[in-house]
């Protein structure tokens, strides 16, 4: 958590090589990982609903609405494994302070 004031400024190189959470947060940050976190609970959660709602779908016979949902389950997989792989990445390179 942050106390309230807003991330630090950033040069335009620094912001494109690995701001995430918005401009500013390095991904390398306390504050970046802390938002990758985030966002793949954020994900598991997207992803075990969308999945509950194709379920659903399926025993409503809406098969086009549950593939739908299957799809968009898919996407949020793929968040999760894109947010632990950069974490891990950052960790990997001894740049990480948790």
């Amino acid at each position: 958590m942050t106390d309230g004031t807003p991330p630090p400024a950033a040069s335009p190189a620094h912001a494109r090589g690995g701001s995430v959470g918005g401009p500013g947060w390095a991904v390398d940050s306390h504050d970046g990982q802390s938002t990758l976190k985030l966002h793949a609970a954020i994900s598991v959660m997207a992803t075990i609903l969308c999945l509950f709602v194709a379920v659903v779908f399926i025993y409503l016979e809406t098969i086009a609405a549950a593939i739908v949902f299957a799809v968009i389950a898919l996407v949020c997989i793929g968040i999760f494994v894109g947010c632990r792989a950069r974490l891990a990445k950052v960790r990997r390179s001894g740049s990480g302070h948790g």
